[in-house]
């Protein structure tokens, strides 16, 4: 509530409050206040979604199938074979 606040102060003072008819002066408050809180839900949101917030805290259970396993090979076998050379050939 009060971030909405001081967004009001901020478009009153960028003559966004300066009309003298009402309804232009509901619309040129509201419409940017609305966007800004919209667009700052939807950022919010963004967030929780890609930290994996959900109702539901319990992650969804992992299994290691073949593929998974053969890469995980590959990569020691990759990163003993890149140590060796490494320590062996300097």
């Amino acid at each position: 509530m009060i971030s909405i606040l001081n967004q009001k102060q901020r478009f009153d003072s960028r003559l966004g409050g300066n009309s003298k008819n009402p309804v232009r002066k509901i619309f040129s408050i509201a419409f940017p206040l609305m966007q800004n809180t919209i667009f700052r839900a939807d950022e919010a949101s963004m967030a929780m979604e890609s930290r994996c917030y959900s109702d539901n805290p319990s992650l969804p259970e992992t299994d290691i199938k073949k593929p998974d396993l053969l890469s995980i090979i590959i990569m020691i076998i990759l990163t003993g074979t890149a140590v060796y050379f490494n320590y062996h050939f300097i």
